[in-house]
C-alpha cells in the first residue's frame, strides 16, 4: 500500500516528546516528531522477516493455502477389536463403534461424531475361529437417532479361513454427519447360515471429511 504525505508548510519539533502549543496545535499543517511518530506506528506494521507462507492464496494447488472447510481436511477412527461373538441365525446384531460387541439388545445406543461432515471411507476387519459358509451378511451405518441405516455392503463373508485375519475397504461412500448431536451405531444383520462362524470379532475404519 502507498501513502502520500504532504509535508508542505509542516514544521516538526526536534524531541519525540515534545508537542505544539499554543495557537499552531489548532491547525493541521503543523505536526510534530511525536505525532509523526504515533501516526506510523498506528497505521503500519512493524518491520518483519516474510518468509514463503506469507500472504497466500487459499486453494488446492501448489504454493496455495487449505481454508478451514477444505473438503481435504478429514478425521478417521480406527477402533479396537471387539470381544467374540457366536451368531445366531437370521438375526440382527447392533455393535458400539468404539468399544463392547454386536448385541441384539444395544439397537438404541450409540456414539457421536465430534464434528459434522461426510463419510466418503468405511473399513471392515474381521477375525474367527471356526469358518462358516458362504451366505452373505449386510452391514450398515447406522443413525440411530433418525432410524436412518446406510449400507456399506451386503457381501460380507465369513468364510475366509478358520482362525483366519482378513479386511475390506469401502470408499465411494456420501454419509452424511449433519451435527455432533446424533447417536451412531454399526447394524449388522446375519443370514441363516448353512455352517455357522463361531468367535467372530470386528474393528472398524471410519473416514470423516
Amino acid at each position: 500500500m502507498a501513502v502520500n504525505i504532504n509535508l508542505n508548510n509542516v514544521e516538526t519539533t526536534t524531541n519525540k516528546g515534545e508537542t505544539v502549543t499554543g495557537n499552531e496545535a489548532s491547525t493541521t499543517k503543523y505536526l510534530s516528531t511525536k505525532g509523526v511518530y504515533d501516526w506510523v506506528t498506528t497505521n503500519f506494521k512493524a518491520i518483519f522477516s516474510e518468509n514463503t507462507a506469507f500472504n497466500k492464496n487459499f486453494g488446492t494447488t501448489a504454493g496455495t493455502v487449505a481454508a478451514g472447510d477444505d473438503s481435504r481436511l478429514s478425521s478417521s477412527i480406527h477402533t479396537t477389536f471387539s470381544a467374540a461373538l457366536n451368531p445366531s441365525d437370521a438375526t440382527t446384531y447392533y455393535s458400539m463403534i468404539i468399544g463392547g460387541f454386536p448385541q441384539v439388545s444395544i439397537a438404541s445406543s450409540g456414539m457421536r461424531f465430534l464434528r459434522s461432515g461426510t463419510i466418503t471411507d468405511f473399513n471392515i476387519f474381521g477375525a474367527h475361529s471356526a469358518n462358516g459358509s458362504g451366505e452373505s451378511t449386510s452391514i450398515y451405518l447406522r443413525n440411530v437417532t433418525t432410524a436412518t441405516d446406510y449400507l456399506i455392503t451386503s457381501a460380507w463373508l465369513e468364510n475366509y479361513g478358520a482362525s483366519t485375519f482378513t479386511n475390506q475397504s469401502y470408499s465411494g461412500l456420501s454419509i452424511p454427519v449433519g451435527n455432533t448431536t446424533d447417536l451412531w451405531n454399526i447394524k449388522i444383520v446375519y443370514p441363516t447360515f448353512a455352517t455357522n462362524p463361531t468367535t467372530i470379532q470386528y474393528s472398524w475404519g471410519i473416514l470423516l471429511k
